[in-house]
């Protein structure tokens, strides 16, 4: 399997050369790994404790020298390599903590801990999230015991920190997921300074907000009258925008990927407005209705 996954890679890479390597992958389960590889990490003694056992009981028993494979199906848990590896990249956040990445200068890590009004660090035995506040607020809690938002944005901000390349691929599943709409509106503009700076991001959302506000982004790139003046009224900084050439988009439906027009006004991606004006009308029409028989 390790063979056959290594030469697919390789014929990729010869078929495809501007493809980036090593890509960074934020899976949906990603809220929920900071609550169960520690538990993963004790199963692995488990199965230590018992092949050493194993090893004992044959130090005695010379009849039955067959190695137990079976005790690996008892104690391992079997995850799709997304996950795998989301599971490993946590594990390895503590060695992490003395290395920078290439876009560690840009302080996009430090976007998240404005987002979320809190960092994270990690030493050798743990990973907390805590709090800015300088009172008698302030707090510092292991991440697993963190909101459920704080927990699915802690890998992508030591990514930031200490992994991120020029030209990284970062793929994320759900972005918006236990986020409220402002910091997806937040998390957007992020995103949109990250293939600003060079990175390639690759998303799948469900999340109108992220999209209305990448348009928003998309129409800040191009040129109109008093720009900068709207921009600041607006509450946008400089670099919140993003050409509409730097994006593409699709819709999933019927089995397979429609692609989505970019211009100057954004993303034409109409299932989401469909979807809102349907229930507009019918809130409209329940609310006359309403007033109609309070009035009569």
């Amino acid at each position: 399997m390790v063979l056959r996954r290594h030469l697919w890679r390789r014929y990729l890479r010869f078929m495809f050369p501007e493809l980036p390597s090593d890509p960074f992958v934020l899976s949906a389960e990603r809220i929920g790994i900071s609550l169960f590889y520690r538990e993963l990490d004790f199963r692995k003694s488990q199965l230590v404790d018992l092949l050493q056992k194993y090893g004992d009981r044959q130090g005695k028993d010379r009849k039955n020298p067959d190695f137990p494979f079976h005790l690996f199906d008892e104690a391992v848990s079997r995850y799709a390599l997304p996950i795998k590896e989301n599971i490993d990249y946590t594990r390895s956040i503590p060695d992490l903590r003395k290395q920078k990445s290439e876009v560690y200068d840009d302080g996009f890590f430090k976007d998240i801990r404005r987002l979320m009004d809190g960092y994270y660090a990690a030493s050798s035995d743990a990973i907390e999230f805590r709090s800015v506040a300088r009172s008698k607020h302030a707090f510092a809690i292991p991440l697993h015991l963190a909101s459920s938002s704080a927990r699915g944005l802690s890998d992508l901000y030591f990514f930031l920190r200490h992994v991120a390349r020029r030209n990284h691929l970062l793929i994320i599943d759900e972005p918006e997921s236990h986020l409220d709409t402002a910091n997806q509106v937040l998390l957007a503009r992020l995103l949109a300074r990250l293939v600003r700076a060079g990175l390639k991001v690759l998303l799948t959302t469900h999340s109108d907000y992220l999209i209305k506000e990448l348009n928003n982004l998309i129409m800040l790139s191009c040129s109109f009258d008093n720009k900068a003046r709207v921009r600041r009224r607006l509450k946008y900084a400089k670099d919140d925008c993003i050409a509409p050439e730097r994006i593409r988009a699709y819709i999933a439906q019927a089995n397979s990927l429609t692609r989505c027009e970019v211009g100057e006004f954004g993303i034409d991606m109409p299932n989401f407005d469909e979807t809102i004006n349907k229930i507009n009308d019918v809130a409209n029409e329940l609310a006359m209705r309403l007033t109609e028989e309070s009035n009569g």
